[in-house]
């Protein structure tokens, strides 16, 4: 099975990296994209897909907006057909879906992935879904005996953006809209020209991942070449009888650096290509530092990693 590779992941996880929210045209944007899918499973592939989240809805770095992870979804026969299977996420579950873990006489068709919609616009509004800090097994009940969740610090946002967010949340499924109503939505028009700003989001956050890496990487090196070093110095102390309490102290808090440093690190090493490693190690070996020389260092610590 091939499938369309999204570089950027979910959009949850883009928001977790960024310790932020969407804001209202990003939303807006991500939000278009995700109910045309939707209608299309809704009319075209009669699936109900049960499983609507931050965390499946996946970005490519043009900005493009993709749903994934169907190993929930139901696959029917007809638009028409309804199912009773009590499946998925609690936070974004609806109250129709939640009524048939108790009664086996009760159905739900298409319309539960509206609701876990507007669960799924909070959660990109406010970086979680309503009720997170409650138990699963609470928010269930609460989602039936409540009122549906809004928006926080509604002031923030437009009047168009919370009335979608309050159609999609209609307890009675057969007063929600469908994702084909939906579309017709004041909120999702014009949705093109928000593109920019979810283009900017994606670049911030391979901007955050990059620095992130470099900084992982740097200090995994330093650590186990501050490692090496040790084990260098405790070779040469010993044969010179010079190594004290307090130095063999010092050493051994390194070596522990350089092994963690080496667990750290080894996954990027390894990935290196024959040509760059090569070219590494032929620039260490023609450098003119003392021994013991950071060449014998950096070639110790290849000739560990790659003898595993």
């Amino acid at each position: 099975i091939l499938l369309e590779f999204c570089s950027i992941g979910a959009v949850d996880l883009v928001m977790l990296n960024l310790d932020k929210n969407l804001n209202e045209k990003m939303i807006k944007y991500v939000i278009k994209e995700t109910v045309e899918g939707l209608a299309y499973l809704h009319e075209n592939c009669f699936v109900i897909y049960r499983d609507m989240k931050a965390g499946n809805i996946l970005l490519s770095e043009n900005g493009d907006v993709k749903l994934a992870d169907f190993g929930v979804s139901a696959k029917n026969k007809s638009k028409l057909e309804r199912r009773n299977t009590f499946i998925g996420t609690p936070f974004w579950m609806s109250p129709e879906l939640i009524r048939c873990e108790t009664d086996e006489q009760l159905s739900y068709d298409y319309k539960i992935d509206i609701w876990a919609l507007g669960i799924t616009c909070i959660e990109l509004a406010e970086k979680e879904p309503p009720n997170n800090l409650i138990s699963p097994n609470r928010v269930l009940i609460k989602i039936l005996k409540s009122e549906p969740p809004s928006l926080k610090s509604s002031g923030k946002w437009s009047s168009e953006f919370k009335d979608f967010v309050q159609k999609c949340l209609e307890k009675d499924p057969n007063k929600r809209p469908c994702a084909r109503e939906l579309l017709k939505h004041g909120f999702l028009q014009d949705h093109e020209s928000c593109k920019s700003e979810l283009l900017s989001l994606i670049k911030e956050h391979k901007l955050k991942l990059d620095d992130d890496s470099i900084r992982s990487s740097s200090e995994s090196e330093k650590g186990y070449l501050s490692g090496r070093k040790a084990l260098i110095s405790i070779e040469q102390n010993e044969k010179n009888g010079h190594l004290t309490k307090e130095k063999n102290e010092n050493i051994n808090n390194n070596l522990a650096d350089h092994e963690i440093a080496k667990t750290n690190w080894k996954i990027d090493v390894n990935e290196l290509s024959e040509y760059v490693y090569l070219e590494l190690l032929d620039q260490v070996l023609n450098s003119d530092y003392e021994s013991p020389s950071i060449p014998e260092i950096i070639l110790s610590v290849f000739k560990d990693l790659f003898s595993d």
